[in-house]
């Protein structure tokens, strides 16, 4: 367990953890950059670059063939050394995306501790789980709304960020905490989610959420997106909270930074 007392504690430890978007990338990544090294070689066809397509559902899945040969492009010269790769793997999106060595631009340390409190005497909202959904998710997310170079730009700098899911009478609600390199890149992100939170809903629902990094999420903000509602506050000089929800819960969000690390999240007035 991480830190914090009397709530539930959502650690992050980047040393332990490897994220499955990472995982994937390179398998799939690995994959299609030989088959295509194997096509132009022997069969004379080249391979061209490819798009992630606009349904963000799928856009997830297709992803990790997209990003990840791009990654393994940008990483070796040859098929021979493909196997390097899986001596230090990558472990974030964010080094998928941009190429990075593994373990380079490592996370920040990030912690949120949350707790419910009632909101009033029929209404009470429970902590119900917390996901990480790193760079590559965060610009899946804006891209919901925004054209997709503006949500790859304000992905970028990327720092850390949690997901903490609260449930009610089956509905969910969420506070997205999110972490950033700079404090400029906290200002992109800031601005563009609130583009995005002032920009109309999808026009259809996602094909499939099913390899989405947290599914509850998805299904409201890929997804319908009924019920989300979003406001956007800065809450530290390189951090940036996203409450999604109907109005009673994004009212009653209160957030505290910790003297250690990360904030306490918790839905009523602050104690």
């Amino acid at each position: 367990p991480g830190p914090g007392v009397g709530g539930h504690c959502i650690p992050y430890y980047p040393q332990f953890l490897l994220t499955q978007f990472a995982t994937d990338a390179i398998i799939e990544g690995s994959a299609e950059y030989v088959q295509g090294a194997y096509a132009e070689q022997y069969l004379g066809q080249s391979t061209s670059d490819r798009d992630l397509p606009s349904d963000p559902g799928y856009a997830y899945f297709i992803g990790r063939y997209v990003e990840g040969e791009r990654y393994v492009s940008a990483r070796v010269d040859s098929v021979g050394e493909v196997v390097d790769l899986w001596e230090t793997p990558p472990n974030t999106s964010e080094q998928i995306l941009h190429g990075l060595a593994p373990r380079s631009e490592a996370p920040t340390p990030f912690a949120a501790v949350a707790a419910t409190k009632h909101l009033a005497s029929d209404a009470t909202w429970k902590f119900d789980g917390a996901s990480r959904i790193g760079e590559f998710g965060t610009m899946i997310t804006l891209r919901t709304r925004l054209p997709g170079e503006r949500a790859r730009t304000a992905a970028a700098g990327w720092g850390n960020d949690r997901v903490v899911t609260f449930e009610h009478a089956g509905g969910n609600a969420f506070v997205w905490l999110t972490d950033w390199d700079t404090a400029a890149d906290a200002d992109e992100f800031e601005e563009a989610t609130r583009e995005f939170a002032a920009a109309p809903p999808a026009d259809e629902a996602p094909r499939s959420n099913r390899r989405a990094p947290d599914l509850r999420f998805a299904r409201i903000v890929w997804g319908d997106q009924a019920g989300a509602e979003i406001d956007v506050r800065r809450v530290g000089d390189e951090a940036v909270l996203v409450a999604i929800g109907p109005d009673r819960f994004r009212d009653a969000v209160a957030v505290t930074e910790r003297d250690d690390i990360g904030f306490d999240v918790r839905i009523g007035p602050p104690e």
